[in-house]
């Protein structure tokens, strides 16, 4: 039995997901770009896409009919890509003193790595705001930011990666417009799990507040995501760009609407166009979300209750106290003094996958650098492990899970 508790690093593709895939491997293979029928078939089959992940994310509003596809929308190779194409390309487009990244260190690595290189090779000044002991970050920092320099551009992840904190996007986005800046969401690990609305959405907005979810509304003017994270396929990222926001490619051409050159990749995103169908669909009912928020919410429980704060190393949830603020999936739970390496191997041995947000490095897990940033200490942050539930994820897997995690934490423990 694989109990499979990783799904923030990737999803299992859906069977008419596969299905896709496979079709238009086989049947589109033709240049998207050729004008014979069979690759103007191609295209059409990348346009139904383009405007499938716009539904998704209500970037449809302008469209002239329901077969039409926005400009809006441009498809990468990756997640990654989309970020450097919205974070990079922007900044190309503003004069020196404006070429500034607002950032923070609890964003994804491929921003924080990003942000690095900017400032190493003095492409762009970069300012790192601080966060709290929840990894939310300090509005009244952010602000004092805003207008302290030459606006530039603010990069915000809505939700983490590692504790699922959601991020206060509405007040930071809000205040950057007002002084100019331009703004970028990282929506990867929220996109395709809880409700998107690039556009303000009224009926949207009451129906989370109703189930005592975030808002929907992303007012960012970039929102990048990638479909594997939502049952989707690898080898595709996206990137909404807001009608005015001016971007230069990295990669000079004609493809997607001259914002990023190379033949398209048509299996793939004609799969995430399937993909996020679907993600529409399963969004559309609140009920599966509050059912698997449950079913994280009693995985944390029981293993707290097990490893109370009088063990010797007493279990911590990291990140946001009030589940609320956390994405539905996400928990980030740390065992005192304990090595989340030798926690996470034997737990593979044993069928269940999860996950820590750090990286071997000679033999030794080094701590994550988001928990640090939260300023938990390092020998918390050592036994972090994150467990990221999916769609999927039933009430039988959470039970299990619950007894694999305690017998494990308690070998690696060791007698006491």
């Amino acid at each position: 039995m694989i109990i499979d508790l990783d799904h923030n690093a990737t999803t299992r593709p859906e069977p008419a997901v596969l299905a896709a895939l496979a079709d238009a491997a086989e049947r589109l293979y033709h240049n998207p770009s050729s004008v014979h029928r069979a690759g103007q078939d191609a295209r059409h089959a990348i346009e139904l896409a383009r405007a499938a992940v716009a539904r998704l994310i209500g970037a449809d509003r302008s469209l002239s009919g329901p077969r039409s596809a926005p400009k809006s929308i441009v498809f990468t190779a990756s997640g990654t890509e989309a970020i450097h194409l919205a974070i990079r390309g922007v900044l190309d487009t503003l004069p020196p003193n404006r070429r500034h990244l607002l950032t923070n260190p609890v964003e994804h690595a491929a921003i924080r790595e990003l942000a690095t290189h900017l400032a190493e090779s003095a492409a762009a000044a970069v300012t790192t705001l601080p966060v709290d002991g929840q990894g939310l970050i300090d509005l009244d920092a952010l602000q004092r930011a805003l207008t302290s320099t030459p606006p530039g551009i603010l990069t915000l992840q809505w939700c983490n990666n590692e504790t699922g904190a959601i991020q206060p996007i509405t007040q930071a986005f809000a205040l950057a417009r007002q002084h100019g800046w331009i703004t970028h969401c990282d929506g990867t690990q929220w996109v395709g799990k809880l409700p998107t609305r690039v556009h303000p959405d009224p009926q949207a907005e009451a129906l989370a507040a109703a189930h005592h979810e975030a808002s929907p509304h992303c007012p960012a003017d970039l929102l990048t995501f990638a479909p594997h994270k939502f049952h989707g396929p690898k080898g595709v990222g996206v990137l909404y760009l807001r009608p005015g926001t001016p971007l230069r490619p990295l990669m000079p051409g004609t493809q997607e609407n001259a914002r990023r050159a190379g033949t398209e990749n048509t299996p793939a995103i004609v799969a995430a166009g399937v993909a996020a169908d679907l993600a529409d669909r399963w969004l559309a009912d609140p009920a599966p979300r509050t059912a698997q928020a449950a079913l994280r919410d009693e995985l944390e429980q029981q293993l707290l209750a097990r490893f109370p704060s009088q063990h010797a190393h007493p279990a911590r949830i990291l990140g946001p106290a009030s589940p609320q603020q956390r994405i539905w999936n996400t928990t980030s739970i740390a065992f005192t003094a304990l090595e989340a390496e030798a926690i996470l191997l034997a737990l593979s041995e044993r069928g269940l996958y999860a996950s820590a947000g750090a990286a071997c490095s000679s033999g030794s897990l080094e701590p994550s650098p988001v928990l640090l940033a939260m300023g938990i200490p390092a020998p918390v942050a050592h036994g972090a492990i994150r467990l990221s539930l999916g769609r999927h994820t039933t009430a039988d897997d959470i039970t299990a899970a619950i007894d694999l995690i305690t017998q494990v934490v308690e070998r690696v423990a060791g007698p006491t």
